[in-house]
């Protein structure tokens, strides 16, 4: 055991020193794009709103891909990564990278190539030395056993096919209702830091508890909405962050009224067994609505939230219950209040102590009179021709004018910066 610790330490040592060898005094590629969500790749292929089991495809250009690289290394700036960046060749792709290593920084070049219809990672470059296979092989098998990347291992079993031409690369995908709920009971660790997984909890917890204890067959949501308010509050003030907790507050009502399972989130069996569905003005599609958008638009944007709703109820005017006005007005007046809940600090303060001490249904999803719903794809071509239209936009500015007359937005300097 001595002599395996001893070689052990000596390999390690020498895989150092072998590293800062091949370490450059400068940053060998910069930043090529700024962070930011891929709105028009992810609003066509979200896939808990995708419709049915089966294989999609995603195209993206080389633009598309370096974002998303920049974004996913802005996020983890523990990786010290300085610079990334890729090009696209034929079926081959380059990624240049460079992380800082204290005073000095590793250039890393990766070459994936397609073997099997799938990419495979065949060749690292650390500096202009080629890393023999053996080696990588060995940390791809390490990164594979560890439960952090295991999400993405999880993404990688479920690609079919990919293609990669100069600038462009079509990746095609099996989604399922499965691989969303493996996606969530690994990919918690991978999405949460520890300190959101447990507000995220708290929340949960709380909720459950509320849903036990009710009595009521309808419970309507601003009841819950009010329960979890006062709790941020308190939370807030013992010297919690308002936004954060405001955050994590929204973030387990979507868990909560979702399908996914929850046991991952400390949430105790017997509680579990209270998941109850809550209500906005006698209807709980309008309270789902409202929290999933709400959440969804902290996380991946406005614009993207709002376009996803949108091709939803247009994928019910096709094939289920027909394009809803009122689910499209709760999942817009869900993306208001998340904005005015995370909007700063003083702003998520005073929304706390508003809704702390009183919540009512009209406050989150105005009574709308009369909205068009259940209607089919023709009779939306009939009556609005496309969402483009003079009439569908007219529509619109109106459910947001009522959501704008919400005492959350118009009493004056009730809730102001």
């Amino acid at each position: 055991m001595k002599r395996l610790l001893i070689m052990l330490a000596g390999t390690v040592s020498l895989l150092l020193g072998v590293a800062f060898w091949l370490t450059d005094s400068e940053s060998g590629v910069a930043m090529t794009a700024k962070p930011a969500p891929l709105q028009h790749l992810l609003e066509r292929h979200t896939p808990t709103f995708l419709p049915v089991e089966g294989v999609y495809e995603i195209n993206a250009t080389e633009a598309d891909l370096r974002q998303l690289l920049v974004t996913l290394v802005h996020k983890y700036p523990q990786w010290h990564v300085t610079g990334i960046d890729i090009e696209l060749l034929e079926q081959k792709a380059l990624i240049r990278s460079s992380v800082q290593v204290g005073p000095r920084y590793l250039n890393v070049t990766s070459l994936v190539g397609i073997r099997g219809d799938k990419p495979e990672l065949m060749e690292v470059q650390l500096a202009d030395q080629v890393l023999p296979d053996w080696l990588v092989n060995l940390v791809l098998e390490h990164t594979q056993q560890t439960a952090r990347f295991e999400p993405v291992w999880q993404m990688y079993q479920n690609i079919e096919r990919v293609r990669i031409a100069p600038q462009k690369a079509v990746l095609a995908y099996h989604w399922s209702e499965r691989m969303v709920a493996a996606l969530n009971k690994q990919g918690k660790d991978f999405l949460f830091s520890p300190a959101d997984q447990q507000r995220i909890a708290l929340y949960l917890v709380a909720a459950h508890k509320y849903a036990e204890q009710s009595k009521v067959q309808r419970e309507p949501l601003p009841q819950l909405f009010q329960q979890l308010f006062q709790l941020a509050q308190q939370r807030t003030q013992t010297g919690e962050s308002a936004v954060d907790e405001n955050r994590a507050l929204l973030t387990a009502l979507a868990l909560y009224h979702s399908n996914l399972d929850l046991s991952d989130y400390k949430v105790p069996k017997a509680l579990l067994k209270q998941r109850k569905r809550f209500y906005l003005n006698k209807r709980k599609d309008l309270a789902r609505h409202f929290v999933l958008s709400a959440a969804m638009s902290l996380y991946v944007g406005d614009q993207l939230t709002d376009s996803v709703g949108l091709l939803k109820e247009m994928n019910d005017s096709r094939n289920g219950s027909g394009f809803s006005f009122y689910d499209l007005a709760a999942d817009r007046a869900g993306i208001r209040f998340a904005r005015q809940a995370t909007k700063s600090e003083a702003v998520a303060k005073q929304l706390q102590a508003m809704m702390a001490v009183s919540v009512n249904e009209a406050m989150l999803v105005p009574a709308f009179n009369k909205l068009p719903e259940g209607m089919t794809s023709k009779q939306f071509e009939a009556e609005f021709k496309d969402t483009k239209s003079t009439g569908f936009k007219q529509l619109i500015h109106s459910i947001d004018r009522q959501i704008e007359a919400s005492p959350l937005y118009r009493r004056p300097n009730a809730i102001a910066e």
